[in-house]
């Protein structure tokens, strides 16, 4: 019988080691991707920086009016707004954001004797030096005489309100600190009206839409207590009475308090006064806050 053709066979020991070798490459290839993409995806957390904190910026606007000299005849007021930047750059520094401050006076004039200006850092032992936030505030500060005639407070918060809205930072905090001794005093009852109708409602609106907290700060009884209630309110914010200028920097140890953190902060004074919720118990800081007084 004649030979059949029959091909030949093919090893299967030879097919067998193909295919192993073909397996081995297409694992070492997905083990390289697998690894490759686990790397990718954990490089930027590795990598990345932490996001920083939120800024926060804010207008002292200071009344200026020669009334002011009977109530503050030592010039606290300086001081006060003096230990609350220090403790604002030490927040910041210790908390890791950016600090602003800016201040305007008013009295018949407003003026923005420190447009908002970052606080350099504050370590211990920096305060007396040339570059601490002290250092920065005080040339400033000594354009506030209490010399004026007049009390153009609507005015002061618009002029606030501005360096706010014309800020060059996005996301900050904003906030702004009034401190008044009176009642507005154009010189012109009418004028006056129209002033507290402008803060109140325009005024008040816009800071509300922008996120912008007004603090107010009442140095007497005089105060119109229900203009800065209702500024304070709408924006989320709250006022207070420090009817003795020593009073300022517990008051201050509040506000900051709300603007930074939940957890209470003490601003240093220059005395050994016992802490502002002590103060407070013992009767030591009367009407302290809105809630307060309402009660």
């Amino acid at each position: 019988m004649p030979p059949t053709n029959t091909p030949p066979r093919t090893c299967s020991a030879s097919r067998i080691h193909r295919r192993s070798g073909s397996d081995r490459g297409l694992g070492l290839g997905l083990g390289l991707g697998l690894g490759l993409g686990l790397y990718l995806a954990l490089v930027p957390a590795l990598v990345l920086p932490a996001a920083a904190a939120t800024p926060v910026e804010i207008v002292f606007v200071l009344d200026n009016s020669g009334s002011m000299r009977d109530h503050d005849p030592a010039f606290l007021t300086r001081e006060a707004v003096l230990d609350f930047s220090d403790a604002l750059a030490k927040q910041a520094s210790e908390q890791a954001f950016d600090a602003y401050v800016a201040l305007v006076l008013f009295d018949e004039e407003v003026k923005l004797a420190l447009p908002l200006t970052q606080l350099p850092s504050l370590s211990s032992g920096l305060a007396a030096s040339d570059t601490s936030p002290r250092a920065l505030l005080a040339p400033a500060l000594a354009s506030l005489d209490y010399s004026g005639l007049r009390t153009r407070s609507a005015d002061g918060i618009e002029r606030a309100l501005y360096a706010l809205r014309h800020s060059e930072r996005s996301g900050t905090r904003q906030a702004i600190v009034f401190l008044t001794d009176g009642k507005i005093d154009t010189g012109d009852p009418a004028r006056d009206r129209e002033a507290s109708a402008w803060l109140r409602g325009e005024l008040a609106a816009e800071a509300q839409e922008l996120g912008i907290q007004i603090f107010g700060l009442a140095f007497t009884e005089r105060a119109d207590y229900q203009l800065l209630q209702s500024v304070a309110r709408r924006t989320g914010a709250d006022y207070y009475r420090a009817l003795q200028a020593n009073e300022l920097d517990d008051v201050a140890a509040k506000i900051l308090a709300r603007l930074t953190t939940k957890e209470k902060i003490e601003i240093a004074a220059a005395d050994d006064r016992p802490p502002t919720e002590a103060r407070a118990d013992e009767g030591l800081l009367p009407n302290v806050s809105a809630a307060a007084a309402a009660a």
